[in-house]
């Protein structure tokens, strides 16, 4: 395989500049992998879309594998486009792993309009239906992303496959402790008191998993790059006083202007959270276990006051 990666640099290239339509924007199913076929001593060259994913595939791969992240902390899937340069890496991968669920299509879309051929893999494999694709703020299906990069990674490469396997159960063992962290903390808030109004509709899997009530979100989309009307914000002025709702939360990656004249006009408290990507290294947030337990700590503090 290797001595195809000059050539597919080239077509990628030359896909890329004439924007070619793609043949084909279907995923890989992690059971139609094959094995990469690598020399002694060599490691598998993976991609992965955000830092999440990025840091749950290198949970599982460690050593074994070179791992790139096309998305620098900080940056927002939502309508990212891979630069020239990241489609020249990306040809050189042996996979790709998404997060999937449509959260990247913007970025994915412009993976296939470039002619890579590198398998792309959703970590999200197997996980039915969430209208919410942010599935890492759940951590019962951040399992699945787990289990998912242990079987890809071992198809990809069986000869590490017992060394993914063995990473991936002990990475499961650390996210079912913090779950269950996160569930006494946020069992000290009644019920009743846990309403809150999102910026975008991203906060669906964290609700669920740990019973927060979202009355509504400032931006009625999956996805941050849309807008808001005016009568979408009268309606949820409407609720936030009917339910009185005093916590709005908003990704760090994204302006908070609109939230903070909300909470400005109703008395309510503005919670940053780290939703579509770690922090910088060294920060409160620099890994999804960091993530988890830094919003959840945010979060609930903002419903105590």
């Amino acid at each position: 395989m290797r001595p195809l990666r000059t050539i597919l640099v080239l077509g990628a290239l030359a896909a890329w500049s004439a924007a070619c339509a793609p043949a084909s924007s279907d995923q890989t199913p992690i059971d139609a992998l094959t094995e990469v076929g690598l020399a002694p001593g060599e490691r598998l060259q993976v991609a992965a879309t955000t830092s999440i994913a990025a840091d749950i595939v290198q949970a599982v791969g460690g050593e074994a594998v070179s791992l790139t992240t096309i998305l620098a902390p900080g940056l927002d899937p939502h309508d990212y486009e891979p630069t020239f340069r990241e489609i020249q890496n990306l040809a050189e991968m042996d996979a790709v792993f998404l997060s999937g669920l449509g959260l990247e299509a913007v970025m994915e879309q412009a993976i296939v309009d470039s002619g890579v051929q590198a398998p792309r893999i959703s970590l999200s494999e197997g996980i039915e239906g969430p209208a919410d694709p942010h599935v890492w703020l759940n951590p019962r299906l951040i399992l699945t992303w787990v289990d998912n990069a242990a079987r890809a990674l071992s198809a990809l490469d069986p000869t590490h496959a017992s060394e993914y396997t063995a990473r991936a159960r002990a990475y499961q063992a650390q996210v079912e402790a913090l779950d269950r962290d996160l569930e006494f903390l946020v069992n000290q808030i009644p019920p009743q008191d846990r309403k809150i109004v999102s910026e975008h509709e991203m906060l669906g899997n964290l609700a669920d998993r740990y019973d927060l009530k979202v009355v509504g979100s400032l931006i009625p989309s999956t996805s941050s790059a849309a807008e808001p009307s005016p009568r979408d914000l009268a309606t949820l002025q409407t609720l936030m006083d009917s339910q009185d709702v005093h916590v709005i939360v908003v990704a760090v990656s994204s302006p908070a202007t609109l939230a903070e004249t909300l909470a400005w006009d109703r008395g309510a408290d503005v919670v940053r959270i780290f939703v579509e990507s770690l922090s910088e290294a060294g920060g409160p947030a620099d890994t999804y276990l960091r993530l988890m337990e830094y919003n959840l700590d945010a979060i609930v503090d903002a419903l105590k006051r």
